[in-house]
């Protein structure tokens, strides 16, 4: 497509309405398989035994779903096409909800758990993809509101929880999801099919790609953004299993008022959401992420000091650290001369980021289970949030990936 035609832009709903209905039911559904259980983790303990541990395991589900999304959704994609990849993401969007609902030990509700993250982490990968091939010609619009209706599900959707729990009960609100899931599914079948008549017609145009000029694992700048996106994920992935808990001992939040609380945790990336990646985009990347890490620092010393002087205020500091992820996203494309390159540092990035993230909810847990309190836990996490430092200062100067990867060719 040229840059006449980009400039020509359709109106966004001719020919593609149906893209747009699946894009955004998708993003609304990326985040609900993390945030709709632990605000009903009591009601789950009424009939299933959950420990520290356990519930630190089932945190670390996620992020480890996530990372193993990013190595294996392209794969999948390119043997199924990017509508059938996403049909079968949304399929275990709806299974893992049934399994989780049906449960009746620990490890069932893990394993569902597991199918509905690998249905979300594929189209965590995936969606940006659909929206390049639908929308070439809206892609900041679209990846604007993807990423807004991202955060206002997982907000949400923990809000919701107790109550509904409470009235439905906590199998009935997990199944809802199963439904929610059929309707992401719909579109993307539609899709598929029609995909599938486009390439009996030869239609289809295979994609091309260029090699970086050495591994990627040879790039400081990789390495800094997969640092810059690993050390967030640990204390929102922590935060995501744990704060409700955390609330409800230490400020004396009651459980609609714990759910209410993660609700804001989530919410608070709505705003990072709109004008991060425009921040970035004009060299504001280090003031950002240092921002990031005073906001950790400040939300994690509040619950240390004064939990109960102000939860709110400190619940959505917290919230306010992870702006560094559409930063992120914004930085994939602004650090690398072609999509390819972005492709690939995308998926080095999230892949590192997510795996060494499992650690939080695991850490948290273990560390509350042995001292029987969560001071240490709060304190690791904010030790763990000062290294975003590193990075913050590392990526102040605008290297491209490429050009650092030829130098590094050069060199032997």
């Amino acid at each position: 497509m040229t840059a006449t035609d980009l400039s020509a832009a359709r109106p966004l709903w001719r020919g593609r309405a149906l893209a747009l209905v699946g894009i955004l039911l998708v993003a609304a559904n990326l985040r609900t398989a993390v945030a709709t259980m632990s605000p009903i983790y009591d009601q789950i303990g009424q009939d299933i035994t959950l420990n520290g541990v356990v519930i630190g395991m089932l945190g670390m589900i996620p992020p480890i779903m996530f990372s193993l999304a990013g190595i294996a959704s392209p794969r999948l994609a390119r043997a199924t096409g990017l509508e059938w990849a996403l049909v079968l993401g949304c399929c275990a969007m709806v299974v893992g909800p049934v399994l989780r609902a049906v449960a009746v030990d620990a490890t069932m509700l893990g394993a569902g758990t597991i199918v509905a993250l690998a249905g979300a982490g594929v189209g965590n990968i995936l969606i940006p993809p659909a929206v390049k091939k639908y929308f070439p010609d809206r892609i900041g619009q679209m990846t604007a509101v993807y990423a807004t209706t991202m955060s206002i599900g997982a907000a949400l959707s923990p809000l919701a929880a107790a109550p509904v729990a409470l009235e439905v009960g906590w199998r009935g609100w997990l199944m809802a999801w199963a439904v929610i899931g059929i309707a992401c599914a719909a579109p993307w079948v539609v899709l598929a099919l029609r995909h599938r008549r486009d390439l009996r017609s030869g239609d289809a145009v295979a994609p091309t790609h260029s090699a970086l000029a050495a591994p990627i694992t040879q790039s400081r700048l990789a390495w800094m953004l997969a640092l810059a996106h690993l050390v967030p994920t640990i204390c929102v992935y922590a935060m995501f299993a744990w704060l409700p808990t955390i609330m409800h001992d230490i400020a004396g939040a009651s459980e609609v008022q714990a759910g209410a609380m993660l609700s804001l945790f989530a919410l608070m990336g709505l705003p990072a959401a709109l004008f991060a990646p425009i921040l970035g985009a004009k060299g504001w990347t280090t003031q950002l992420m240092i921002v990031g890490v005073v906001a950790f620092i400040a939300g994690f010393t509040g619950l240390l000091i004064a939990p109960a002087a102000a939860p709110w205020l400190w619940t959505g500091l917290i919230g306010a650290g992870p702006l560094v992820f559409p930063l992120l996203l914004a930085l994939f494309g602004l650090r690398t001369r072609s999509h390819h390159a972005a492709t690939q540092l995308s998926g080095f990035v999230q892949t590192i980021g997510y795996a060494g993230g499992a650690i939080g909810p695991l850490l948290v847990g273990t560390l509350h289970e042995v001292t029987g309190g969560w001071s240490i836990p709060l304190a690791a996490l904010l030790c763990i949030s000062v290294v975003s430092i590193i990075p913050a200062i590392a990526l102040r100067r605008p290297v491209m990936l490429e050009d650092e990867l030829a130098v590094v060719a050069a060199r032997g």
